[in-house]
């Protein structure tokens, strides 16, 4: 009789352990894992970094940018070193957001900057110096609208499946 007694004490004391035990491994997995709280505080993080990057390319794109900096009276020439400091000052101003976007549309971003520099100095380069900024205006309107892909749309387009993917 002692030693069931001792086995039923013993029972008492081991079963309780064993679902103290049970119940803090599962606390530690949900910690350890990071779980549905951290996803909660980033998404609203990750949702506004691509909102950033929505309106960087739509500030970089030319039709926004020729309209935003139209200066009457200024060259070609000036009017390009304004172009490519804004398209600059807009995407430093943005630089941070590739934390919390993925690599792609990251690299489609600054790509798409690069494109856009790139392509206004060399529509710049190929006018006469003394090209007024209209004519500067007129020749990259030109161009990108006889592009047969809109690079701006595209990387709208990818931004926006992207984010759809969160929902």
């Amino acid at each position: 009789m002692e030693n069931s007694d001792y086995i039923l004490d013993l029972m008492k004391i081991i079963l309780p352990a064993l679902l103290v035990l049970a119940a803090a491994a599962l606390v530690w997995k949900k910690v350890a894992s990071g779980g549905p709280k951290e996803q909660g505080q980033t998404l609203p993080l990750r949702l506004q970094a691509y909102e950033r990057l929505v309106l960087l390319v739509e500030r970089i794109s030319p039709s926004s940018l020729l309209v935003r900096n139209h200066q009457p009276g200024i060259s070609a020439k000036e009017l390009n070193a304004i172009l490519i400091a804004e398209i600059r000052a807009e995407f430093d101003h943005n630089i941070t957001q590739q934390l919390y976007v993925s690599e792609r549309s990251w690299q489609m971003t600054r790509s798409l900057k690069d494109k856009t520099i790139s392509m206004i100095n060399g529509i710049a380069r190929s006018l006469p110096e003394e090209a007024a900024a209209m004519e500067l205006t007129r020749a990259v309107l030109n161009h990108v609208s006889s592009l047969e892909n809109d690079p701006y749309q595209q990387a709208l387009a990818l931004l926006r499946e992207e984010v759809k993917a969160f929902f």
